[in-house]
């Protein structure tokens, strides 16, 4: 389950404002991964996660946030300003798990080889009008879906919506989200060849009234559980009730609870747009990488946290050119006490017990920080080089010696607190299987 958003340039300030938080199992590691503009020879081919297609003669720099075994990423951004996020939806039409092109690869395909929004949308459904959709996205247990996707660039944005090898998409007017659920019903700018008699054959449209792909499309009992809709209206809401959204705003939706004194061990549901796992099929998910972008012609900050929970965890600078400390870590399928987001997991799972009063006052030291790294980087600042990278570098050292600082009064809170049973279960399975140890 994911949750992802744009907002265009007339209801931000000159900025396209791009956020998603990626939701996948909670023991599955996030990886932030830069790939660098590269040329190649006729007839090679490029590995995508499980199956190989012609490469195209060159590619662009692309940073991905990913999961660490997916050739692909749930979302990212290239050299262009070019920004895709991707979603799973669930159609009436059976999704297959056999091995070929993921929606996570599409989203990189895409990225690498368009410099636009509607550039990338074609580069996707060329592909996919060709090779379909299929494979296995899941980390712990098998899970399939077709896939839906947001894409923008310095001006414009997309919704693009599949199911198997067919597609609709809609152009973004001012701001838009998506999330587990189709969206585009009757209003829709571009569509592929022979989907309205797709549907007619599968008996989903009659030909007669207006064609509308959701309601042709959608499967009802994943799309209600999973509660997209929800959480998609939620993100247009707080979204519409701004009248100019910057990065800040985008941060803040996606740390959005809906209790205004939420406790994370409290809701045996919390699908959220900011996800917690907990016990059983309905709440199996957890935010495992953030990603906020504003972009324009004159410049691309990307701002995320390389870690789970973006209630509990920092929004690091970051623009192309630059170093930080932990792009292209690689985290392991299990704990290793090396990894950013391994250690930065500690921390968040020992919150899922914590005392209100002490996760209130550790957001507070770190949010107040992030907050000044946000006022530096604000659009018309002008900043040099070297101190860009000092910004960058400070980030990340300083998240790590605020979590340090706490990490004590999370331990000791943790021994304390009186457990939810349930979550108590759910995340004793959870760190087991990750070989973690939580005192």
């Amino acid at each position: 389950m994911c949750d992802t958003f744009v907002v265009l340039p007339e209801k931000s300030n000159g900025q396209v404002i791009f956020g998603k938080n990626s939701d996948r199992d909670p023991n599955e590691p996030h990886q932030v991964q830069l790939i660098e503009a590269e040329t190649y020879l006729p007839g090679q081919e490029v590995k995508c996660t499980y199956r190989s297609i012609p490469q195209v003669k060159s590619t662009n720099q692309v940073l991905l946030f990913k999961p660490v075994w997916i050739w692909g990423a749930e979302m990212g951004i290239n050299e262009h300003g070019v920004v895709i996020g991707n979603e799973a939806v669930f159609s009436k039409v059976k999704a297959s798990a056999e091995p070929g092109l993921i929606g996570m690869d599409y989203l990189r395909l895409g990225l690498e080889r368009a410099s636009t929004a509607l550039e990338a949308l074609k580069v996707i459904t060329s592909l996919l009008e060709v090779y379909g959709q299929s494979g296995n996205c899941g980390f712990n247990h098998t899970m399939v879906y077709h896939n839906s996707f947001l894409i923008s660039d310095t001006s414009e944005a997309w919704i693009l919506e599949t199911v198997e090898k067919h597609w609709i998409a809609k152009k973004v007017n001012s701001l838009a989200a998506i999330s587990n659920a189709y969206s585009i019903g009757e209003s829709w700018d571009l569509k592929s060849d022979g989907l309205f008699e797709y549907a007619k054959e599968l008996g989903f449209w009659n030909g007669k009234t207006i064609f509308n792909f959701a309601k042709s499309f959608s499967d009802s009992l994943y799309t209600s559980f999973g509660e997209g809709k929800k959480r998609q209206y939620c993100a247009v809401n707080e979204l519409s009730s701004k009248p100019n959204v910057g990065v800040r705003d985008a941060i803040h939706v996606l740390r959005n609870h809906h209790l205004e004194n939420y406790r994370i061990s409290d809701s045996l549901l919390g699908n959220d747009i900011c996800m917690h796992a907990g016990l059983g099929p309905i709440r199996a998910s957890q935010t495992t990488g953030s990603l906020v972008t504003s972009v324009s012609k004159q410049n691309i900050d990307i701002w995320f946290t390389g870690a789970s929970s973006p209630c509990l965890s920092m929004f690091m600078p970051y623009q192309f050119g630059f170093d930080h400390p932990i792009i292209n870590q690689q985290p392991g399928k299990v704990y290793e006490p090396d990894s950013y987001w391994w250690q930065q997991e500690i921390m968040n799972r020992l919150a899922v017990f914590c005392n209100n009063k002490i996760l209130s006052s550790y957001r507070n030291e770190l949010f107040d920080r992030e907050n000044q790294l946000l006022l530096a980087f604000e659009p018309g600042k002008e900043l040099t080089k070297n101190e860009i990278q000092v910004l960058i570098n400070e980030a990340a050292v300083e998240s790590l010696l605020i979590r340090d600082k706490w990490k004590k009064e999370f331990e000791k809170s943790y021994a304390l607190s009186n457990k939810n049973i349930f979550h108590q279960i759910a995340w004793k399975n959870f760190n087991k299987s990750a070989n973690l140890k939580i005192n």
